[in-house]
């Protein structure tokens, strides 16, 4: 016996199936692209943060050795320093340093920014000399060169040269003092043994041209001309044993000052700027001890009168 047959479902639900069907199948394509648009633009997201973690990485690398060695040039003029120098010094004999740059916040700039200073200041070792102090600067502001009776011999003229070529710095200043040790041992004192004995022998030319500016003075007499003779002969070998620095003193971009400061009082005498040798006499390696000719005054000039 013959099974009966179903019967056919009608055209329109032929039709209403086939658009469900047409319906489903777009919306899975839909979630699909959805899905896929989805993770492409991810993709696309992590490209581009790591192309900004990758430019950030070469921009510190590039940024760290200007932190550390501290390229750039300070935005100050050679004036502009010694001006602001000049005022720190007034403010600390008047007794109203305000003691600027010493917090934790300028440390971390001088880290993170690299060091700035305005100014060279080669210095006595004398510790009643306190240079950052008698300026009223702080970290930072001054890079200083301490030697006993502020001489400038190779590790000074090297370390100037640091400064001024790799940081910039527009000032520097050579400043002596009153009563110094080291002057006074080589106009009073005979023969000194070991390497302070080596030390006190450059003095001793300045000391020889001091006591033919000034015949009339003897022994103890001299010493206050012979600490400022000794001033300008560290400022002359800046500039007459380092090609770099006069180079840099001609170009008007480093200016070379000079001075004495009063232990008593806390003032300083300032005297003079830029000695320079003479345009015919080459600049000598600052590996050479120089060698005055006889009657050379070692290019001192009178101080100026204030």
């Amino acid at each position: 016996m013959k099974k009966a047959r179903k019967p056919s479902p009608a055209a329109g639900d032929l039709r209403s199936r086939a658009e469900k069907r047409l319906r489903s199948g777009y919306r899975r394509t839909v979630r699909i692209g959805t899905r896929t648009a989805a993770q492409e633009e991810g993709k696309q997201m992590i490209r581009r943060v790591s192309v900004a973690i990758l430019a950030l990485v070469v921009f510190a690398a590039q940024a760290l050795p200007a932190a550390d060695h501290g390229v750039a040039a300070p935005a100050i003029t050679a004036d502009e320093a010694l001006a602001r120098l000049k005022s720190g010094n007034e403010r600390y004999v008047q007794g109203k340093a305000t003691h600027p740059n010493a917090d934790a916040a300028r440390r971390a700039e001088t880290v993170k920014d690299g060091q700035h200073p305005i100014a060279i200041v080669i210095g006595c070792a004398d510790s009643r000399q306190p240079l950052e102090i008698l300026f009223d600067q702080g970290v930072g502001d001054i890079f200083v060169i301490r030697v006993a009776g502020n001489v400038a011999n190779t590790d000074e003229i090297g370390s100037a040269e640091y400064a001024a070529e790799h940081l910039g710095v527009p000032l520097c200043i050579v400043l002596g003092h009153t009563q110094c040790g080291a002057v006074t041992a080589a106009v009073t004192g005979g023969e000194i043994p070991g390497n302070v004995g080596a030390l006190i022998k450059g003095i001793k030319l300045a000391v020889a041209v001091a006591q033919k500016e000034h015949p009339q003075l003897r022994d103890k007499d001299l010493v206050p001309a012979a600490i400022e003779a000794n001033v300008r002969r560290s400022m002359a070998n800046l500039s007459s044993r380092s090609e770099a620095l006069s180079k840099l003193v001609l170009e008007g971009k480093l200016r070379i000052e000079g001075g004495v400061y009063d232990l008593e009082t806390g003032q300083i005498k300032w005297f003079g700027g830029n000695i320079l040798p003479e345009p015919s006499v080459k600049t000598k390696s600052t590996t050479e001890e120089p060698k005055p000719a006889a009657g050379d005054k070692e290019h001192v000039s009178p101080p100026e009168q204030h």
